[in-house]
């Protein structure tokens, strides 16, 4: 593809494109009402998800310079309707925590219902380690 950035007054750099690749061209849909610009931040971020963004989704620069686009600067935020702001990589944190937790109350909950005494798996037995002779 053949790109020209230019400097918004805000600091971002945006990229024109000239000609779009096909194949690629699904990862422009909704990037901007003309589809012919797009931020390079997201344009970076995109190259690495491998698909457009979507609904809900933006990307920060981790240290606020607006043109500072490189991939290890960028983060995928997941935006609610409330306005706030989180990591994607915070709820997957926070995903597994819920599961850690919670993991096995679907199981409970579903042997109530079925009128059965939940088994939990067993638990491999604790081995103490061994110290290399």
């Amino acid at each position: 593809m053949n790109f020209g950035k230019v400097r918004t007054k805000n600091g971002y750099i945006v990229l024109r494109y000239k000609a779009v690749d096909p194949a690629r061209s699904k990862l422009f849909l909704g990037l901007s009402a003309a589809g012919r610009l797009v931020f390079e931040h997201d344009w970076n971020m995109i190259q690495l998800l491998g698909r457009p963004l979507k609904d809900g989704e933006a990307v920060e620069h981790r240290n606020h310079q607006r043109d500072d686009n490189r991939i290890e600067n960028l983060e995928l935020v997941i935006v609610w309707p409330s306005g706030q702001r989180t990591t994607v990589l915070g709820e997957l944190i926070r995903a597994r925590a819920v599961v850690r937790a919670y993991g096995e109350l679907e199981a409970r909950l579903q042997a109530a219902k079925a009128g059965q005494p939940y088994m939990a798996p067993e638990q491999p037995e604790y081995v103490e380690p061994v110290e290399p002779v």
